[in-house]
């Protein structure tokens, strides 16, 4: 495949969703390793992490992240530095600078549990719920015309969460005149429009603040250090995938 060049040079391939909108409240699993693997942050000694003086900076800054974007309402969750990787888990909840486009949720009146109850940790439906969650998988069918597709949802005890989207087709308004659409009119300028809106708040603006602090640091302390390129995320689906995810951050010293 050939890659895209963007003012000359060749473009890394993104390894994000190209479908998810990183600013969503979520859990995120992120991975990110230092350049060419070196052991950078320290080594492990009997099961144990003894971090260098590089692995504690990252360690502080990595603590720091909720206090820089307080408006995002970020919590962090597990997280461990290998040699030459960091593992972590960040999520936020819902907060002032999230857009959620592809995000729908309804509450039901006064907050009543009519959808059923969560018991060790799974979703009992009651009668009304089952009703509920039938009638959420008919949707696209019932509008065939707008090319619907349903992602993950989710009906809680008194509240329904989902994620619903849909493509081209030909109920969509077009916004400027002689009928095209935004995205094609600009496509014809060879400019890709902004997916998700300003990436400031986002979980990409988060990776690179830290990627940047930390190596903001080693250059104020004469500290032989670089990253790779990028980083991997992975979508935190569910409660069982949480835990999963968790325990293997959790144990990855062990298993080193």
């Amino acid at each position: 495949m050939t890659k895209e060049k963007f003012q000359d040079k060749y473009r890394i391939e993104s390894n994000r969703n190209q479908n998810w909108d990183y600013s969503s409240p979520a859990h995120y699993f992120i991975t990110i390793c230092t350049a060419n693997r070196e052991h950078y942050f320290g080594e492990i000694v009997n099961s144990e992490m003894n971090l260098s003086k590089i692995g504690k900076i990252a360690y502080e800054e990595w603590l720091k992240t909720p206090g820089l974007r307080p408006d995002m309402n970020i919590h962090l969750d597990e997280f461990c530095i290998m040699p030459n990787h960091f593992h972590a888990i960040i999520g936020w909840g819902d907060n002032q600078c999230c857009r959620p486009t592809l995000q729908c949720g309804s509450t039901t009146a006064n907050r009543e549990h009519y959808f059923g109850e969560i018991v060790n940790s799974e979703m009992n439906l009651s009668k009304i719920g089952k009703i509920a969650y039938e009638e959420w998988l008919k949707t696209p069918g019932l509008r065939p015309d707008m090319n619907i597709h349903l992602d993950e949802f989710c009906i809680m005890p008194n509240h329904f969460h989902a994620i619903i989207g849909w493509g081209d087709n030909q109920c969509c308004r077009p916004t400027l005149q002689c009928g095209s659409t935004t995205r094609s009119a600009l496509k014809l300028q060879n400019i890709e429009p902004n997916k998700f809106g300003p990436q400031s708040k986002n979980l990409g603006a988060i990776i690179r603040g830290f990627k940047s602090s930390v190596k903001t640091q080693a250059t104020v302390n004469n500290i032989n250090f670089a990253w790779q390129p990028n980083y991997h995320d992975h979508i935190i689906r569910n409660e069982q995938e949480f835990k999963r995810i968790k325990y293997y951050i959790r144990n990855n010293p062990k298993n080193w």
